[in-house]
């Protein structure tokens, strides 16, 4: 797949982002679809100066106390066109041991994910239940 800046993104969602939990870096983006930043892969934890909050609302503080969540947040607009970035994030917490491939870098007995859609346009519900399968599905065959 090419990937498109934000500029040539003509739907109602902008980003698909997946935000972790590292024990040493906070929560930090994993993986962004398309990339945040023009120029980054898809892997990169860089994202505009605007955004730079946006692993910590996605991925938000005490959500060790829960076993599954839905975040609902604003981001300033990028470019003039918009008036703001609406975004929803499914987080969920699953056990170390449950995971089918640990990497060396998973230290504590939890591992904490959220997948988030950034959107020009509000449809929380139906977000919610896109990613909240995405989520159940993904970590589950981790």
């Amino acid at each position: 797949m090419e990937s498109q800046g934000i500029d040539e993104v003509k739907g109602p969602v902008l980003h698909i982002v997946v935000v972790g939990f590292h024990h040493k870096k906070g929560c930090q983006v994993e993986f962004s679809y398309p990339p945040l930043m023009p120029d980054e892969g898809h892997d990169s934890n860089l994202m505009p100066e605007e955004w730079k909050y946006l692993p910590f609302l996605a991925l938000p503080d005490g959500a060790h106390n829960y076993q599954e969540d839905t975040v609902y947040f604003h981001l300033p607009p990028l470019d003039g066109d918009m008036k703001c970035v609406y975004g929803v994030s499914c987080y969920r917490q699953i056990e170390a041991k449950a995971l089918k491939v640990r990497q060396a870098d998973v230290t504590r007995e939890t591992v904490q994910k959220s997948v988030c859609v950034l959107s020009r346009v509000v449809s929380h519900i139906q977000l919610h239940a896109v990613i909240g399968l995405f989520t159940t599905v993904s970590l589950d065959s981790a």
